[in-house]
Parts: C-alpha cells; sequence; structure tokens
C-alpha cells in the first residue's frame, strides 16, 4: 500500500543526519533516474559554506 511519501517512488532514496548537540541537520533526497533540484536554506545562519551544485 503506497501512502503518499517521497520514498514510495521506486529508486528514490531518502537519507537525513542529526547533530543534537549543535541543533541542526541535514537531509538528502538522491533520484537515480535524475531531476530538477532546489535549495531550501532555513535557520538563523545567512549563509552556507559548502553547496554542491545542483
Amino acid at each position: 500500500m503506497l501512502y503518499g511519501n517521497i520514498t514510495d517512488v521506486p529508486k528514490n532514496k531518502v537519507g537525513n543526519i542529526k547533530n543534537m548537540p549543535a541543533i541542526t541537520g541535514c537531509s538528502v533526497v538522491v533520484v537515480e533516474d535524475g531531476a530538477v533540484c532546489g535549495v531550501d536554506v532555513r535557520g538563523r545562519v545567512h549563509r552556507v559554506r559548502v553547496k554542491q551544485t545542483c
């Protein structure tokens, strides 16, 4: 049964890591067949140290 999650789509992979002492985290979505990407940076820091080109 499908529930409408991004991982219900074949070849989509999702990962997440948290750093609770620093109160931060990162999520990654890999679409093996390719996709148009976007970046959403939220929080109090107004810049990103390293961001790969989409």
